[in-house]
């Protein structure tokens, strides 16, 4: 009696993305789009409108097809905002759409690095942009490492060098991009309006949160960023307390905070924590070299 060949699993075939006519006012904004897009220069604009009304869309705009794994409604455009606006100004009701079904099983985290790459390479942006989209790419590819080691190669200074490099900004700035978004919000408009510098921008986000809260307050009373600003910098001056002192603040304030959270980490999540990703990574540089010394040293 002959054997019955075992059944083999086999994996479902990826669908591929087809176009389809879609109606233009069915179409959604994809979620970040206003935080992270939302001023297109009206240059660009014009340029584009007057291109679409003479040669018509040359790219079909993407979209999401509907029970996607993000759970993103139907329609959800991944890139075209910009030319669904030049459509409806010029009277169209109607357009081919790209429906992404290749990317029906992609996570949310996947579609928003397919997002900002999509976007960062079509239009030109201000640097508080480039920055921003930076830190945003920064965090979804670290999360998908799931490594704390900085110096693997793909740790997070080598991370910040390959992000940074797409964006036309170094590693440091992209760091320092992580806390200008931690300034309050006049702050942040300040720097993009280039009323202040980016370090000016970056010493505010990173005070602790109570000194920002402060200058917060004083921003609503009227203060303007720049007063505040000339402020920070004129402390500046202030003479530095000795290497051996900060050493020894550092070495009480961690027996602290280890003692203070002993058997409570699990009260923390990971959503908490990452926003001190760029403190938590810098404090880790700093005792990794301060215990190289000590090592080499003993």
């Amino acid at each position: 009696m002959s054997k019955k060949p075992r059944s083999e699993s086999v994996e479902a075939p990826r669908r591929l993305p087809k176009l389809k006519r879609r109606l233009l006012a069915d179409l959604i904004e994809y979620p970040v789009q206003e935080q992270f897009f939302g001023n297109y220069g009206e240059g660009e604009y014009e340029l584009l409108l007057e291109d679409i009304r003479r040669n018509g869309l040359k790219v079909p705009i993407d979209v999401l097809p509907a029970d996607n794994a993000a759970g993103l409604d139907e329609n959800t455009m991944l890139g075209g905002h910009t030319r669904r606006r030049a459509l409806l100004e010029i009277g169209e009701e109607y357009t081919v759409a790209l429906v992404r079904y290749d990317l029906a099983g992609e996570s949310r985290d996947a579609l928003d690095l397919l997002f900002l790459l999509d976007n960062t390479a079509r239009r030109q942006m201000t640097p508080f942009e480039r920055g921003r989209a930076a830190v945003r790419m920064f965090q979804i590819e670290r999360k998908a490492l799931r490594g704390d080691d900085e110096r693997h190669p793909l740790g997070a200074v080598a991370l910040r060098e390959k992000i940074g490099k797409i964006f036309g900004i170094t590693g440091r700035n992209l760091l320092r991009y992580f806390h200008v978004l931690a300034a309050p919000p006049e702050i942040q408009r300040a720097f993009e309006g280039r009323k202040i510098k980016l370090v000016e921008a970056e010493k505010v986000g990173a005070l602790p949160p109570r000194e920002r809260a402060k200058i917060a307050e004083r921003l609503k009373k009227g203060e303007t960023p720049e007063t505040l600003v000339a402020e920070l910098s004129a402390g500046k001056a202030a003479p530095r307390p000795g290497a051996k002192k900060v050493v020894a603040a550092l070495v009480r304030s961690l027996e602290k905070a280890e003692s203070e959270l002993e058997g409570r980490l699990e009260e923390l999540s990971p959503k908490f924590l990452d926003r001190y990703a760029a403190e938590l990574t810098t404090g880790k540089r700093l005792l990794r070299k301060l215990i190289e010394k000590k090592d080499a040293e003993a």
